[in-house]
């Protein structure tokens, strides 16, 4: 059995949730995701506070025997990713971050955005891929606080927030822009409101798929040991989701967000 723990300030890392649930695995697996939606949003606050929920909540998690940790959140990675490798160096701890070197290698126009939290595109850790990624692209920065209450409230069709979102793109008219990168994971579930606005040429990345093989890759010993299922048994997977915020509010998120045959476990937690 692998136990898998997730965080993020609130339900966008939902979207990378939802690319586990889709991968073909042979393990039996517990996912416990964490939204700190108590305390959101993550990229309005400081690096200390944000680290220090951070060490809370993996200390929690803890307690649940994780195998790995995946920090489902761009701005908590900028922030804690290297000092909670160097306080947890047993635990294989798994970020996200935007995924600039493929958007620099796949275009052709040689211009890039960015779609992110101020946070995260303010952080050292962007500065750094972009300098090392795309020397010679123009990136693009889309401030994309608004993108994150969009889904946080709910408001994930088109119809719903179009008039919000259409404003914040209007870089798009401007310049040749031919990569989208989604830098926080709450902005997969406006891809269809994306779709709609941008032009077709535009490719829109989603980080997900790239952040759950990572992490396989990272506990391939734990899949080496068992990759033959003898049984044939159809592997199990659990999910136990908890909220430092409003309980009622998170179950409707997750009922909204989430399509999975099963009772969901979701709890409150205060810490």
């Amino acid at each position: 059995m692998l136990r898998i723990g997730l965080i993020d300030s609130g339900i966008g890392g939902f979207s990378i949730l939802n690319a586990f649930l889709q991968a073909p695995t042979d393990q039996d697996i517990e996912f416990y995701y964490i939204a700190d939606s108590g305390h959101l949003p993550y990229g309005l606050k400081t690096d200390e506070y944000i680290h220090q929920r951070m060490l809370t909540l993996t200390d929690f998690l803890l307690t649940k025997h994780i195998d790995a940790l995946v920090i489902a959140c761009n701005t908590a990675t900028a922030v804690s990713a290297s000092k909670l490798r160097t306080q947890y160096p047993m635990l294989p701890i798994i970020g996200t971050e935007p995924a600039i070197k493929p958007a620099a290698l796949a275009t052709q126009t040689g211009h890039i955005a960015v779609a992110a939290t101020q946070s995260t595109l303010n952080s050292a850790r962007l500065k750094n891929l972009i300098s090392h990624y795309a020397q010679n692209c123009q990136v693009h920065k889309i401030i994309g606080t608004s993108w994150v209450d969009l889904v946080e409230t709910q408001k994930i069709t088109p119809s719903s927030n179009l008039t919000v979102l259409a404003p914040t793109l209007q870089v798009f008219q401007e310049y040749p822009i031919d990569q989208l990168v989604l830098g926080c994971t709450h902005f997969p579930f406006l891809a269809p409101a994306l779709d709609h606005l941008l032009p077709a040429s535009v490719t829109i990345i989603d980080p997900a798929p790239a952040i759950v093989q990572e992490c396989y890759n990272r506990l391939s010993y734990s899949f080496s040991d068992t990759s033959v299922n003898h049984s044939k048994k159809t592997p199990s997977t659990e999910l136990y989701l908890f909220t430092t915020g409003d309980l009622e509010v998170f179950t409707q998120q997750s009922s909204l967000l989430f399509s999975i045959n099963k009772p969901l476990s979701i709890k409150k937690i205060k810490t």
